[in-house]
């Protein structure tokens, strides 16, 4: 759980760092095969990842950077597309058609990245203080229960206790 709380900490930390550099600048990795085209777009403190299908029958592999005035894709109208979009808080799913060309479109803000990639960490902090709590309490670190007059294991939940509160106990 520490090895997944510390990957899930450098996601969000580099989920705001980026989120802070798409407010300036804006990115754009695009990869295509045998008519499927998936491009990944940064900016305007969201990412934009596109799944469909293009005319193009070779492989197309590039990316490049771009000015903000320059992100067209993340706020396209709907107007000469076919299709439906949905919004909520900030995330976008859409999926629309134009001259034989179906796209699906996903639009997540920063934010909500940085947000659930700050759960699982903020989950081991809360979790370590309320151990270290009981723990100074006398009491089992799983499940709370007051262990003054037991010496060894919990009898609420057999959780055996750690050396040093044995040791304190005794």
């Amino acid at each position: 759980m520490i090895i997944a709380s510390l990957v899930s900490m450098n996601f969000c930390i580099a989920s705001i760092a980026i989120w802070h550099r798409s407010n300036h600048t804006s990115d754009e990795l695009r990869f295509g095969w045998n008519n499927t085209s998936f491009r990944v777009v940064s900016g305007k403190s969201r990412i934009g990842i596109l799944l469909g299908n293009e005319q193009s029958k070779s492989a197309i592999f590039f990316s490049r950077r771009f000015e903000p005035a320059e992100m067209s894709e993340l706020d396209h109208s709907p107007e000469f597309f076919y299709g439906w979009t949905y919004k909520f808080l900030g995330l976008q799913v859409s999926h629309q058609a134009m001259a034989g060309i179906e796209s699906t479109w996903l639009a997540i803000p920063y934010w909500l990245l940085a947000l659930i990639f700050s759960i699982l960490p903020l989950h081991l902090v809360v979790f370590r203080q309320n151990q270290l709590r009981r723990s100074r309490q006398h009491r089992c670190i799983m499940c709370g229960y007051d262990l003054r007059a037991s010496s060894v294991r919990c009898p609420e939940c057999g959780h055996l206790m750690s050396l040093m509160a044995a040791s304190r106990s005794e």
